[in-house]
């Protein structure tokens, strides 16, 4: 139905700004935290940091950036990451660095304060990895399918998957989830987009 597809567009243009608010607030904080941990911005690129999954997925971006003749610069490198490349960093095996990789990048470190650093305003209920994990991939699955123009107006928790996304940007800073709610404008869509998008339709056919 034309309604429907129309108000499916409505509704991924409106969730725009926070999917890119959440995506580039999780990975400025992640880099934040692990420079200041590591004492480098490229921390991603010293021995045993990462796992060989997400090491290859950073010489893919470093690749990229050679290929377009820019400068591999830290700020580069991190933007040409995908947000899977994040979402993974809070894998299992990141839960605690083995005795034979004492640097790996770990979630579970002296009172937890690497994931803190990351999420300084999450709740007492969200301060562990795994809570983390289940709703940054949540996160990720909606922004893979509103980029990739599948039917969202179909999902029954959308509202509650919006919601989700600002209480993660303000985990990270409340600051910024204040900024991006500014141009915010799911709430409409979701509730009289349908309505709105089918008035107009009706009104077009009627002056044809």
């Amino acid at each position: 139905m034309l309604t429907n597809y129309l108000w499916n567009v409505e509704l991924s243009q409106a969730l725009y700004p926070i999917l890119q608010a959440v995506e580039v607030s999780l990975r400025n904080s992640i880099h934040a935290a692990a420079t200041a941990r590591y004492n480098s911005e490229f921390w991603f690129d010293l021995p045993h940091v990462l796992l060989s999954a997400q090491r290859r997925r950073i010489e893919e971006a470093r690749v990229d950036l050679r290929k377009m003749g820019k400068p591999l610069t830290p700020g580069r490198m991190i933007a040409g990451l995908t947000l899977g490349f994040w979402v993974h960093l809070f894998d299992r095996p990141y839960e605690r660095a083995p005795a034979t990789a004492r640097d790996r990048l770990s979630w579970h470190d002296t009172n937890l304060a690497m994931l803190h650093a990351v999420f300084p305003n999450a709740p007492r209920r969200a301060r562990n990895r795994a809570a983390i994990r289940r709703q940054c991939d949540a996160i990720r699955d909606l922004r893979n399918r509103v980029f990739h123009y599948e039917a969202i107006w179909q999902r029954p928790t959308l509202d509650r998957e919006h919601a989700a996304i600002l209480a993660l940007i303000a985990w990270i800073s409340p600051e910024m989830r204040d900024a991006i709610a500014l141009c915010d404008r799911f709430t409409l869509a979701y509730h009289e987009g349908k309505q709105n998008v089918a008035e107009h339709l009706n009104l077009l056919l009627a002056t044809e």
